[in-house]
């Protein structure tokens, strides 16, 4: 899996797409809305180290569940 690849969302399967807001970057599934973390680009420039640390997160996220 590249850099930039984005896993299926691990709580509904979904697609996934990076979003940027200034001055923030997260990852957000299209079909149930689970984001990962948000991280804060302070110097609004649309920071790669901020794309790749929302798609880093995104990729090592587990749900679990407490039922």
């Amino acid at each position: 899996m590249s850099k930039e690849e984005l896993r299926h969302c691990p709580k509904c399967g979904g697609a996934a797409k990076v979003r940027y807001c200034m001055p923030y970057t997260w990852v957000e599934c299209k079909k149930c809305g689970l984001k990962s973390t948000v991280v804060s680009d302070w110097y609004e420039q649309h920071d790669p180290e901020s794309r790749k640390a929302a798609i880093e997160d995104w990729n090592t996220m587990e749900i679990v569940d407490i039922n």
